[in-house]
């Protein structure tokens, strides 16, 4: 066994310069002993959701999902002080303050994260800053997206302060 041992070891082993398991030699990495452990069990836990729930269900979530990202976009199209960066077609949602610095996105981004109401992430498309919005979660509703927009364009207005004068929408943050 212990010669068999070292021949599957050879077999599967896989060395990286994160994992420190080959530096001790009292660890013993038991995936150098057999097919990867971690992502055997992905599509079986897919298989019994979906035999679970059934595929129309899960088609229903993706469906609602995309149907929310493009009502971002709707909203986004309609509100005078958005603009969205590029188009649309799955669930994540890259857009714009009209005017808005890099630090006002971050300002913007920050409150939302601070008070609770959403957790967005910045976007930088074409070199001009911006906001992604992404819909992962399908208990999402349209209210949510509603909220987090007002709350968007409420915290960029008490953000928004002209620079050198009237310039127009331009934006810079006022700590």
């Amino acid at each position: 066994m212990r010669s068999r041992g070292r021949v599957l070891a050879q077999a599967y082993a896989f060395s990286s310069s994160y994992r420190t398991e080959e530096d001790d030699p009292l660890m013993v990495d038991y995936m150098d002993y057999s097919t990867q452990l971690s992502c055997g069990y992905e599509a079986f836990e897919v298989r019994n959701a979906a035999q679970g729930f059934g595929v129309d269900a899960f088609r229903a979530a993706m469906e609602h999902m995309l149907d929310l990202a493009q009502y971002i976009a709707d909203l986004i199209e309609a509100a005078p002080d958005l603009e969205l960066m590029a188009p649309v077609s799955l669930t994540a949602v890259c857009f714009r303050i009209r005017g808005a610095t890099e630090a006002a996105h971050t300002a913007v981004l920050a409150a939302l994260i601070e008070e609770g109401t959403a957790l967005l992430g910045p976007a930088r498309l074409d070199g001009r800053h911006g906001i992604r919005a992404r819909v992962t979660n399908h208990r999402t509703t349209r209210d949510d997206i509603e909220l987090i927009l007002t709350r968007l364009s409420d915290i960029a207005r008490h953000h928004r302060e002209p620079v050198g004068g009237d310039m127009g929408d331009a934006m810079e943050v006022a700590l």
